[in-house]
């Protein structure tokens, strides 16, 4: 039996991370036109390395190299290949980038050669999907309003080479496709990867990272493939490093394995969603397994999944409908086929497949297996789609018999209730988690929250929590990023079950003053109404949190200030910082009492943290959950000031 060292992984991803890239001290980048014309800022790093910005300028897929026309997309990836020992950072503003130039696919199909190889370079890099040889980063302003569509481009969107590292922050990936098509004299693609991956491809000495984004509706599908080729991966094929925080992987699909990530590589999954996703398994031979609808991860991968949801994804069987594991096909949500998984503290539910619904581990006798470990976590609810939808075993294969507090439906006799402090059902009497629909609960990604009474409240591991079991790092908060741990014991699953105090039941919107970008009011249901109707230039952003509007033990009063140096901006302060500002700060304008809510040191409510825009001085933010994460690592601008206050969520 093998057995999976956790610290090690660990290291190994600690390691990839830090010595990723490449210095080329005598490589001389060929000349590329008007580059300093779209360059914003260099920034030399410690290692002489430089960070280069530039900025998109266009809506519209250009390779002309040319920048009098606006910049393109694409040419700010044409730009950034130059140079390896240059980190480009590129900035996307809001909007839609429909990707139009198409590829040369009769490329894919000749032998390579001294003759042809550097034409075929060319034609690839300027035209069809995106690739990334060098360092290159590509931040939107937000995943909703900033996207790269590729509907009518015929191929995927990124294509991660050897040597190549990709940085995704707050962007939307969307209608990618790679189409395996062989005639029956055809010769065989130059790489068999060339249709893996129909969002993005990461090779295997390729990396890459996704924070805050949305990988959707991109799909592999194939047309006679020969069974050499690799058509696995809708949404994402990995067989590198990546990193995957605050994301969602949604209504992706593959016409082999892999509906949502395809890995073979290291792969990583923190705070995010894996939802609605499909594989379609047209099994000609049922000699092996077959899947996952959600995630597979094969050939020897890594693959660590915390704090995070899998819902909804299916496997589905075409072609011959026999069933007899371990053949067949499976793993709805997450299928491991040889290769180390670990599952921490995640909510797996939903989920369809004829076998293995909602987790499926390849077993000894299926070849180089390896026990995957199932700690804090919720797999109920998932479904045999072949049998009338009825509940079918939720995990199914080879387990680590430690795997522990965990909440099964059903689990075939793998793990049983009672032992190592799981809850388990069984086929007659599956355990419901108690949980509501996949939704936004505050937070980056959908969730199911955990509704009053059900079994998973308080019944984790707080050791496992906080990374003390498996030497892992500790987590802080839940998938949404409110506070991980409350009333003292953790909860099995993605999220953290909190009881707004019954003083908590006002509910408070946020609108943004896009007079100035950047800047924030906050109100009630009476005055929200007043804005929407009188101030258009105060654009509604959503339920913020819930306040008290009367006083009560332990609650404290927050005043609300407008600065009028800065028309159409408000702070919000306790009594303490109120009275300051009335001595020392004339320009702020006291406007009365705005709410009661509790303060910093309570245990009731949850945190919301004060930042200010440093590019406007004295106007203010005030966020929690996982919005506080994505504006630290994505909006150095805004600078955190510490717990405002705490609120209902």
């Amino acid at each position: 039996m093998n057995t999976i060292d956790i610290e090690a992984i660990q290291a190994k991803f600690d390691e990839i991370v830090k010595n990723f890239g490449t210095t080329q001290d005598d490589f001389i980048p060929e000349d590329f036109i008007n580059e300093n014309s779209v360059i914003l800022e260099e920034i030399n790093g410690g290692s002489g390395v430089q960070k280069v910005f530039l900025t998109v300028t266009t809506f519209d897929d250009q390779n002309d190299g040319n920048a009098s026309n606006g910049l393109s997309l694409r040419d700010a990836v044409l730009i950034a290949q130059r140079d390896p020992r240059r980190e480009y950072v590129i900035n996307l503003p809001e909007g839609t980038y429909n990707l139009t130039i198409e590829g040369n696919q009769d490329f894919l199909f000749q032998e390579q050669s001294e003759t042809n190889l550097g034409q075929f370079d060319n034609i690839v890099a300027r035209s069809g999907d995106l690739d990334i040889e060098t360092r290159i980063t590509i931040i939107g302003s937000n995943p909703n309003n900033t996207i790269i569509d590729a509907s009518t481009l015929g191929d995927r969107i990124f294509d991660v080479r050897e040597n190549g590292f990709l940085s995704l922050q707050n962007i939307t990936i969307q209608n990618g496709i790679t189409l395996g098509t062989f005639a029956e004299d055809s010769i065989e693609p130059l790489d068999p990867d060339s249709f893996a991956g129909g969002g993005i491809r990461i090779d295997i000495n390729g990396a890459g990272e996704i924070n805050n984004s949305i990988i959707k509706g991109n799909q592999t599908r194939w047309d006679r493939v020969t069974q050499e080729a690799n058509i696995n991966g809708g949404g994402i094929s990995n067989e590198g490093l990546l990193t995957i925080n605050n994301t969602t992987i949604i209504d992706n699909s593959s016409e082999v394995n892999a509906g949502g990530i395809y890995n073979s590589g290291n792969l990583q999954i923190t705070n995010s969603s894996v939802a609605n996703n499909s594989a379609n398994v047209f099994i000609f031979y049922v000699d092996k397994i077959e899947g996952g609808g959600g995630i597979l991860n094969t050939n020897g991968g890594t693959l660590i999944v915390t704090n995070s949801t899998i819902s909804g994804n299916k496997t589905i069987l075409s072609g011959n409908e026999t069933q007899t594991f371990p053949n067949g096909a499976g793993g709805g949500g997450i299928l491991s086929d040889g290769g180390p998984a670990v599952i921490i503290n995640s909510t797996i539910v939903n989920n369809n497949a004829p076998v293995g619904a909602g987790i499926l581990i390849s077993k000894p006798e299926d070849g180089e297996a390896t026990p995957a470990i199932l700690q804090n976590s919720i797999v109920a609810l998932n479904q045999n789609i072949t049998s009338g939808n009825t509940f079918s075993s939720d995990i199914e294969g080879f387990f680590e018999l430690n795997s522990s507090y965990n909440l099964i439906g059903n689990a075939n006799g793998i793990l049983f209730d009672g032992i190592e402090n799981n809850k388990v059902g069984t086929i007659t009497n599956p355990l419901d988690p108690n949980i509501g629909p996949l939704q936004f609960n505050g937070g980056l990604t959908p969730t199911h929250a955990l509704l009053e009474n059900s079994p998973a409240i308080n019944a984790g591991s707080n050791a496992i929590a906080n990374g003390e079991q498996l030497n892992l790092n500790p987590l802080t908060t839940d998938q949404r990023g409110y506070d991980r741990i409350v009333n003292g014991t953790v909860d099995i699953g993605s999220y953290e079950f909190y009881q707004n105090s019954s003083l908590l039941n006002t509910p408070i919107y946020r609108f943004q003053n896009t007079s100035l970008p950047g800047t924030y009011l906050f109100a009630g249901e009476g005055e929200r109404q007043s804005i929407k109707q009188n101030n258009p230039n105060f654009v509604e952003e959503g339920f913020a949190f819930s306040v008290a509007v009367q006083p009560g033990d332990d609650l404290i009063p927050i005043y609300r200030f407008q600065n009028t140096s800065i028309a159409g901006t408000y702070l919000y302060t306790g009594e303490q910082e109120r009275q300051s500002i009335k001595q020392n700060n004339p320009n702020f304008v006291e406007e009365g009492l705005a709410f009661y809510v509790f303060g910093s040191q309570s245990n009731e409510g949850q945190s919301f943290y004060r930042f200010q825009n440093s590019d406007l001085p004295g106007t203010y933010l005030f966020v929690g959950g996982g919005e506080r994460l994505n504006i630290k690592e994505n909006f150095p601008n805004f600078i955190e000031e510490g717990i405002a206050f705490k609120a209902g969520v």
